[in-house]
């Protein structure tokens, strides 16, 4: 923490509340240091107590308010207290005093906002993302506690990416991070405020716009990060959202440059078993589309960007879990985006007990989490393994980074 001295302060004010006279306020003057250069900013609070029992506070009508000495006002302020008490009731008639402290004040980057106290790393544990000793001039987007891992991770078109946190009690939530930047602090380059969330979900991205799941409300719902309203429903604490059945899994969503048309992709299992398409901007549904069952995950289809969206399900025929894909109305107008026709399967996931997220890359390689086995496998058009990241899980006592533990989501 910095460091920050603070002064006790007791104001030369004497005032004296007669019984059945309406107030319209009581000036209280005091007086704020002027040395060092001006301006300063100093964050003041100020108290009324009895006269006769000076200890007591009644009414404390300035609470930690910023105010700048300048030349112009050599330090000078007046506050006007209503002569009600800390309950909002008129206090008793007598003599009261005013009492106050002050303490010197900055701009905190985080929130824009003056305090007293400014926090500074000093070390950390992890990794690249935090600053060191040294570089305080990197100011964190976290702000309180994380307890859990990453939630969920999506990434846009333009080489950023959206990620949101498990179980937190931070300011922030929501983050976008720039890829194309150098591993580092540096990389996070938007953070959005958690908007009462406790836990976390799973999110979305088209480069611009983040969408967000919340996994602990009852019926879960979806909202943009950015807090723009999004659907006709309202959260408990008033955010504008949108409603579902069940807690989407995954989501995918798109922007179409043509038509400017964005186009959000929610994973709804049982009852509906589809994909539920949603309009970007509004939250209103455009369209349910029918899955055969259990579906995990969407994507898009890089090799075909807004033509063709894949999709992780399971097969009730096979028993199998496969992967398929599905046309896309991409004719740059306000069908964009809609799903044409029914799913095509592509390949049947052998040997796969409870694959749970796909991506697809521009070379037409498939990208499945396998949880189960501690593994990512990569396969071909067939649905061939050509190459499996990890599948071996972790040595009790040990860490190898090259290793999985339970890997989960993909971008």
């Amino acid at each position: 923490m910095g460091k920050r001295n603070f002064t006790l302060i007791f104001l030369a004010v004497l005032l004296f509340i007669m019984p059945g006279v309406l107030y319209a306020g009581v000036a209280v003057t005091y007086q704020l240091p002027t040395t060092g250069p001006l301006p300063k900013t100093y964050r003041v609070t100020i108290a009324m107590a009895p006269q006769s029992d000076p200890d007591w506070i009644v009414a404390t009508f300035v609470a930690g308010q910023p105010r700048t000495v300048t030349t112009a006002n050599n330090g000078a302020f007046t506050e006007t207290w209503n002569g009600l008490d800390d309950n909002f009731m008129p206090v008793l008639p007598g003599n009261y005093v005013a009492k106050g402290i002050y303490m010197p004040a900055e701009v905190w980057k985080i929130d824009g906002q003056y305090h007293a106290l400014i926090p500074e790393y000093k070390m950390s544990i992890t990794d690249t993302w935090s600053p060191t000793s040294n570089n305080d001039t990197k100011y964190p987007y976290i702000i309180g506690h994380i307890f859990d891992y990453m939630q969920d991770i999506q990434a846009g078109p333009n080489g950023k990416c959206a990620f949101i946190p498990g179980y937190h009690e931070a300011e922030k939530a929501f983050y976008i991070a720039d890829l194309t930047k150098p591993n580092g602090y540096d990389q996070v380059v938007t953070a959005y405020n958690r908007m009462g969330w406790c836990c976390g979900g799973n999110c979305a991205y088209d480069g611009e716009v983040m969408w967000v799941a919340c996994q602990i409300a009852d019926p879960p719902y979806i909202t943009r990060a950015d807090g723009v309203p999004f659907g006709a429903s309202k959260t408990a604490l008033g955010t504008p959202c949108t409603y579902t059945n069940v807690m989407p899994p995954d989501m995918y969503g798109y922007k179409y440059t043509a038509s400017s048309r964005r186009v959000l992709y929610a994973v709804q299992p049982a009852p509906l078993n589809g994909i539920l398409v949603l309009n970007g901007d509004t939250g209103a549904t455009l369209k349910a589309q029918a899955v055969n069952t259990n579906p995990r995950s969407v994507c898009p289809d890089r090799t075909s960007l807004g033509s063709k969206l894949i999709g992780l399900y399971y097969s009730t025929s096979l028993a199998q879990w496969v992967v398929g894909s599905i046309n896309l109305s991409n004719s740059g107008d306000s069908n964009d985006g809609i799903p044409q026709g029914s799913w095509t399967q592509l390949f049947v996931l052998s040997g796969f007990s409870n694959p749970v997220d796909i991506e697809k890359d521009t070379a037409g390689y498939y990208y499945v989490t396998d949880p189960d086995n501690q593994r990512v496998c990569k396969l071909n058009s067939s649905g061939v393994i050509v190459y499996t990241y990890g599948g071996t899980a972790q040595t009790p006592g040990t860490y190898d980074k090259s290793l999985f533990m339970y890997p989960k989501k993909l971008a």
